[in-house]
Formats: C-alpha cells, structure tokens, sequence
C-alpha cells in the first residue's frame, strides 16, 4: 500500500516518471507482437521439424522393410531350391571323401545367389547330418556338437517356414567365438530350415548381413551427434543403433500402429522419443532428440527478440530522459526566473540559447521583465509621487481650515472673555499645529492621535464655552497601533461643527478605539443633531464612490468636490494608504446623534508605520 502511495504521488511530481511509462506503454503492443510471432514461429517450426522428422522415418522404415522383406524373399527362394536341396539330401548317403564335389557344387549356386546381392556379407548353409558348415565368405567348417548349439536349438524347435534373426551378442549365453566368422557381433543373421515343408527337415539357410549396412540406412535420420537412432527387430532385439548409449525405459512405452509415429516427452533426461514400427515385418525405429538440439534454431531467435525488447526499453527510458531534460530544463530556468521576478529582482534575465518554442516563451519572459522594470520605473513611482502629492494636498486643505475657524474663535473670544482664556486657546492651538507638523511624520500612535485631537478638542471647548464634553475609550492594547495622522481630527470636526454645535445643551462626543479579529477599529460618536435619511443616502452615495483604484491612478486633474470635502478627505486617504481592507462607514438617526466607524487590517497598520520608519 506505501509502495502504491508512494508510486502515486511520484506519478503527479515526476514528468520523467509519466515520459518513461508513456514510452513503455507504446512498446507494450510491440512486445507482445514480438513474442506472440516469436511463440508462433517456434510453434511451426517445431511442427516443421516433427513433420521432417516423421517423414524421414516413415521413409527409413519402408526402405528397411523391403530390405528385409528382400532378404526373408530370398531366404524363402534358396530354402526351397531343389537342386541345393538334393545335393544336400544325397549327401546324407555320402562318406566325406565321396561328398566333397556335392559340397563343392552347394557352395558354388549359393556363391552365385551372393555375388548378386551385395547387402549379404555370406550365405551359409548348415548340413546337420555331417556337421559342416558351407558359406560363402570361409568355404566349410565342421560343427562339433551341434545338437548343443543355442541357435541351432531355436531353429529347430521354431515353427517350421517361419525365419528367426540371430543377433550375437559377446558374453552372451551360448556365443561361441570359433563360430564368430559366421555369427559376428558385427553383423545379424536371418536363419531357416532348408526344405521347410519336408518333415525330416534339418539344414539351416543362414543369410548374413553386415550391420554396418543397416546402419547406414538409418545414420541420415541423425542430424547431429546430439542425436540417437535405434533399429529393433520383431522381438525388440536391438539390430543396430549409432551410439552405445542404452535406450531409456520410457521408449518401451510408445506402441505405434499402422506405421504412424509416436512422439513422446522425457522430461526427466530432456528428451524427444519418436518410434514408429512396420507393419510388415514388425521391426521398429526409435529416435531420440535432445529438446534443446531441437529448439536451438528457434532460441537463437528467441533470444533474438528478448535482446530487441530489452534493448527497446532501454531506448525508451534514454529518449524518455533526453526530453524530459530537454523540456525540464527550460522550465526549470523560468521557474528560477519567475521566483526572482517574484522577489522583486526585475535585473533576471534567462539565457537565450534555444531556437524551439521554449526559447520564445524565454524570449517573452525577458521582454515582459523589461517592459515591467520600465513600467514601475516609469509609471508606478511617478503616480506613487503624484498620490503622495494629493494627500499632501489633501492634508494642506484641512489644517487652513481648520485655522480660519480658530482664528475667529480667537478674535470673538478676545472680545468677550478675558485674556486668560485667549492665551490657553492660542497655547493649545500653537500645540495642535505643532504636533501636526510632527517633523514630517505622517503616522502616530493611537495614543499620540488621542494627545493630539486633546489639544484640538480643547480649542474647541473654549470656543464653545464647555457647550459639550468629551469622552475617550481607548482600549490599552490598541494605544501602540500606528495610525495615519489627522484621520480623525476631520470626523471630529465634523462631529461639533454639523452635530453638537446645533444641539442646545447636554452634547457629548466619545472617542474609541478596540481590536477585534485583527482589525483596528475606530469609533467617533455624538449626540448632536444627526442627519436626515435622505441626506444620509447621498453621503454614503457619495463614500461609495470613492475607491483604491481611483487614488491610484491619480493624475493630478481630479474634480474637487466640495459638498462633504472631510468625510471623502478621510475615505480616500484610507483607501489609498491601507487600500480596499480599510473602510469608513457611517450611521445616523435625525436628532439622536452620528457615529462614524472606519476600520482598518491591524497587519496594514504596522505596514504603514514600519515604512514611516524606515523613512
């Protein structure tokens, strides 16, 4: 189960991976087409070979059984012989001395039969009632004992007309080597009684072949050494065979039938046994093949195949790397170019070595990188300059008015009080003006903004002669947040000029401030006049309107606006200072009183005073 996760999250990181089994699974067909033809054409070449095979020894057999179909003709033809016959018969009436022309004369007919046959090495005839044997390659040979013979036994007692083969073997019971001449290992013997329908039949007709000559009847079914091939007669009595090796056991089991081969698989010695028997004369033929000698030919082409698989996806997994590199390389260049351009170095450039569609998206990224560095060089830092300059602009517009207001308070006060009271007004009003200017500082503290409207606000009782009082709520956590300076100076001007300023008595004004789910939040709240709904709809039409996007691109030609000058004043220093998390909202019920919110991301805020800082 790891190895199948692991596998699976390889197969979505891995390019390489994906190429690599794409690749294999294009040469998947491939191979088993290979291997199917493969299977194929060592299925018909086997099937070839087998049909080769059983022709072959369907061929051999039909020409073995009419050799011996010849010899076994021929025996019949000389046993029957009446001239040999009587000659022999007289003989049986003849001293040895007397019988030696008639032997001479036997000799001679049985020579002639030989000289045109060339498959008999000799033919020889016993004449039992002497003993002595005529053949044709020795002359006569007398028999001592004959009645003692093995052989002669077995031609006796078989059924008369009927031949039997003779296949001497050395150490055998009853081989007797003085009659090797005529019984050699090297060759077989076919015997008969000469005269066969005679009841007194005793003579033996013994036709000699060489069985070097069998062999080489049979040495063209063995292909190579490798190779074995068995002759039997009727009575599994191995004729002849090319090697000394001993037969398996499992050959005894095939029986053939109609002179078809039977094949047979030794797994044991790794073998192929093919037998076929004639139905003629009953000898048979067993072939033995080495598996591996048959399908030599065949694996030197399996083996072929297996090399062109193994060398097919060697290639796929090299062309799978090759384009993988080719393609990861150029990618993994933009990537590096891309975190840079992200970590503000717009001096990154990629090489341009390519000519294929990867050097045309790094030719586009340098050209985009360029025009970006020339757009920021050439557009954001003069509109940043051009914003700077309206909220300065901005800024100018608050503190004149606000003076002219105090400067008539001042005249009208240094009418009607005395003269303390103009020299604590104009005390405050030196400090207020004093901590505006703050040596260029654009960003106080929540608790320096609250010192500072304190210096406003007490103007302004003076002015109003305590016509309404003021209440701070400040919660401790947020008195070190920075703040835009004099964001609240204009709401609460608004506040006592549009609010408190009309109410007859009991005004107040409270100024809070809390945090609350990272957002500063800002309150400036009064019980004065209030706003009429339909008024109250056009200001907040009029907020509305006022956005990030429109400061930003400031040109320096925006139209003034007048109606509620201090409430877009503010809104819009939010916005282009904090940008679109910061707000201004505002609520009001038409002589109950107004409160006005603004609420600021607490992370913006300390943004906006660590740059003041670094300034």
């Amino acid at each position: 189960m790891k190895l199948l996760h692991w596998f699976a999250n390889r197969w979505v990181e891995s390019l390489q991976l994906r190429l690599t089994v794409y690749f294999l699974l294009i040469l998947i067909p491939l191979v088993f087409i290979s291997l199917y033809a493969n299977f194929k054409s060592k299925s018909i070449l086997d099937q070839q070979v087998s049909e080769r095979i059983q022709n072959a020894m369907s061929g051999a057999m039909e020409y073995i059984d009419l050799t011996i179909q010849n010899v076994e003709e021929l025996s019949m033809i000389v046993a029957m012989d009446g001239n040999i016959n009587q000659k022999l018969t007289q003989l049986d009436t003849k001293t040895l001395p007397q019988s030696n022309f008639d032997f001479g004369q036997v000799l001679a007919s049985i020579t002639n039969i030989n000289t045109i046959n060339p498959l008999l090495s000799q033919i020889s005839i016993l004449h039992a009632s002497s003993g002595t044997i005529l053949s044709t390659r020795f002359g006569g040979k007398r028999i001592e004992d004959l009645e003692a013979q093995i052989w002669y036994q077995a031609v006796i007692s078989h059924n008369k007309g009927a031949g039997i083969w003779l296949v001497p073997r050395h150490n055998e019971p009853g081989y007797d080597i003085e009659l090797e001449s005529i019984f050699s290992p090297k060759s077989v013997t076919l015997m008969r009684l000469m005269d066969y329908f005679s009841p007194d039949a005793n003579n033996v007709l013994m036709l000699t072949i060489n069985k070097q000559k069998l062999l080489q009847m049979i040495s063209n079914l063995s292909g190579s050494e490798q190779e074995n091939v068995y002759l039997f007669n009727e009575n599994m009595q191995l004729i002849v065979s090319t090697t000394e090796e001993p037969l398996p056991s499992m050959a005894d089991t095939l029986t053939t039938k109609n002179g078809m081969v039977e094949t047979a698989t030794d797994h044991d010695n790794e073998l192929f046994i093919r037998r076929i028997n004639s139905k003629e004369t009953g000898w048979s033929l067993i072939l033995l093949q080495p598996i591996h000698a048959i399908h030599q030919s065949s694996n030197h082409l399996s083996q072929y195949t297996y090399y062109i698989v193994a060398v097919s996806i060697v290639l796929a997994v090299i062309i799978a790397w090759v384009i993988y590199r080719g393609i990861s390389s150029p990618l993994a260049s933009l990537a590096y170019g891309m975190k840079q351009m992200r970590q503000g170095n717009l001096n990154t450039r990629l090489p341009m070595d390519r000519k294929d569609d990867f050097g045309k998206v790094t030719r586009s990224f340098n050209d985009m990188v360029k025009e970006h560095r020339d757009l920021i060089k050439n557009n954001y830092e003069q509109q940043l300059l051009m914003a700077k300059t309206e909220l300065r602009l901005l800024q100018s517009q608050i503190n004149p008015h606000f003076l002219y207001n105090t400067l008539d308070s001042i005249y009208w006060k240094a009418e009607n009080y005395e003269a303390e009271e103009i020299s604590e007004m104009v005390l405050n009003l030196s400090k207020f003006f004093r901590t505006s200017l703050s040596k260029g500082k654009d960003v106080f503290t929540i608790e320096e903004t609250v010192e500072h409207l304190t210096y406003y606000l007490t103007v302004q009782r003076l002015r109003y002669a305590d016509h309404f009082s003021v209440r701070f709520d400040i919660e401790e956590e947020s008195k070190p947040v920075p703040l835009l300076k004099l964001i609240l100076q204009p709401l609460v001007e608004n506040a006592i000029l549009h609010g408190l300023e009309k109410k007859p008595e009991g005004g107040e004004l409270k100024i809070s401030s809390r945090i609350r789910d990272g957002l500063l939040i800002l309150t400036v709240e009064d019980n004065g006049k209030g706003i009429d709904s339909e008024k109250l709809s056009a200001i907040r039409r009029q907020l509305d309107k006022v956005s990030y996007n429109d400061y930003a691109k400031f040109s320096g030609i925006q139209p003034v606006y007048y109606e509620f000058f201090g409430l877009r004043n503010v809104k819009a220093r939010l916005k282009l200072f904090y940008k679109e998390q910061a707000d201004l909202e505002i609520e009001s019920t038409l002589n109950v009183g107004t409160a006005i919110t603004i609420t600021i991301p607490l992370e913006s805020c300390y943004e906006i005073g660590t740059g003041q800082e670094e300034d």
